[in-house]
C-alpha cells in the first residue's frame, strides 16, 4: 500500500466527520433559537403556578381573533391591547404582558391590573406589580357610609362633579371635590332602590328597576343640590316592554334598553331550556 495514501485517507475522514457534526452543530443550534424564540419570554420571572390549559387554549383563540383589530382604526386601540395583555397573561408570556400592560398605563385611561382576576399568574412579577402599584395610585379609595350589595349602577352628572352609585337599596352620591360620600333621599311615596342601570339625562336620573317586583324604567328628578329626590316619572311599567329589561343608554332626549334580558335562563354559568329563549328586543323611550 501506498504510504501516502495511508496517511493521507485518515486525514480526510476525520474532515468530513469534522464538517458532519459541524453542520449537525450548526442545525442543533438553529432549532434551539427557534424554540426558544417561540417560548414565552418570562423576563427574570415565571408563572406563580401553570397555565390552566383550558384557559390558556381559550386564551389563544382569543388573542388571534383579537390581533386583527389592531389595525382596525373604529376600535379603540388601548382596550384592544389591554384585552391581548390578559390573554397573554393566561398562557404565562409574562414580557409581552409587561409590554402591553406597560401601554395601556402610559394611556392612563382607568384600565386596572386586578391580581385576582387574568393577571393572577403574574403576582410574583417585580416589573409586572410596579405597573399595577403604579396604576393602583392613580385610584382614589372610597369610603362609603353603608356597605353596598349588588351594586349595578354608576353614572356621572353632566358637569363631572358628582357620581352617582345605585345598589339594592339605594342611590348614594359621591362629590368629586372632596370624595365625600352621602346618600340621594327619595321623595314620599318613591323608591330608588334596585337599579340595574342607572344613567344621566339633563340633571335627572333614568334607569331600570328590576328588583321591586314588577320591572319598570323610570325617571328621576332631583334638587339643584343633588340631595333629594323631588319627583319619579314612571315612562314604562307592566307592559310588553318590561319583561326583564336591563341595562340601556341614554341617546338624546331618548332611552333605548334591551326589554327581556332572559337572565333568568343563565344559572350557574349554564343557559337552561336554550330552546326557549327569544330573540332580544330593544325598545326607546321618550324622556321629554
Amino acid at each position: 500500500m501506498d504510504p501516502t495514501r495511508q496517511a493521507t485517507a485518515p486525514r480526510f475522514v476525520i474532515c468530513h466527520l469534522s464538517s458532519v457534526i459541524a453542520a449537525s452543530l450548526r442545525r442543533v443550534v438553529v432549532a434551539l433559537f427557534a424554540l426558544l424564540a417561540s417560548a414565552p419570554l418570562l423576563g427574570g420571572c415565571t408563572p406563580s403556578a401553570t397555565p390552566d390549559p383550558a384557559a390558556s387554549a381559550a386564551a389563544q383563540t382569543e388573542m388571534k381573533a383579537f390581533e386583527p383589530f389592531l389595525r382596525e382604526p373604529l376600535c379603540e386601540q388601548i382596550a384592544v391591547k389591554y384585552q391581548l395583555a390578559t390573554d397573554y397573561a393566561a398562557v404565562g408570556n409574562a414580557d409581552k404582558t409587561i409590554e402591553l400592560a406597560q401601554e395601556v398605563a402610559r394611556a392612563e385611561q382607568g384600565f386596572d391590573f386586578p391580581l385576582d382576576g387574568a393577571f393572577k399568574l403574574l403576582g410574583n412579577c417585580p416589573d409586572f406589580l410596579r405597573i399595577a402599584d403604579d396604576v393602583q395610585s392613580s385610584l382614589i379609595p372610597i369610603q362609603t357610609p353603608r356597605r353596598l350589595f349588588y351594586p349595578n349602577g354608576i353614572a356621572l352628572s353632566a358637569d363631572d362633579k358628582t357620581v352617582f352609585i345605585a345598589d339594592a337599596f339605594g342611590v348614594l352620591v359621591l362629590d368629586r371635590h372632596d370624595a365625600s360620600v352621602r346618600p340621594l333621599q327619595p321623595g314620599p311615596n318613591m323608591t330608588l332602590s334596585g337599579f340595574d342601570g342607572l344613567y344621566t339625562w339633563k340633571d335627572c336620573l333614568v334607569g331600570v328597576q328590576n328588583s321591586m317586583g314588577s320591572p319598570r324604567v323610570v325617571v328621576v328628578h332631583l334638587d339643584t343640590d343633588r340631595i333629594k329626590a323631588i319627583e319619579l316619572n314612571v315612562l314604562e311599567y307592566r307592559t310588553e316592554f318590561t319583561q326583564l329589561p336591563t341595562t340601556g343608554a341614554v341617546v338624546g332626549d331618548s332611552f333605548y334598553y334591551i326589554t327581556n334580558s332572559q337572565i333568568d335562563h343563565c344559572q350557574r354559568g349554564k343557559v337552561l331550556h336554550a330552546e326557549t329563549l327569544a330573540p332580544i328586543v330593544v325598545a326607546k323611550v321618550e324622556l321629554q
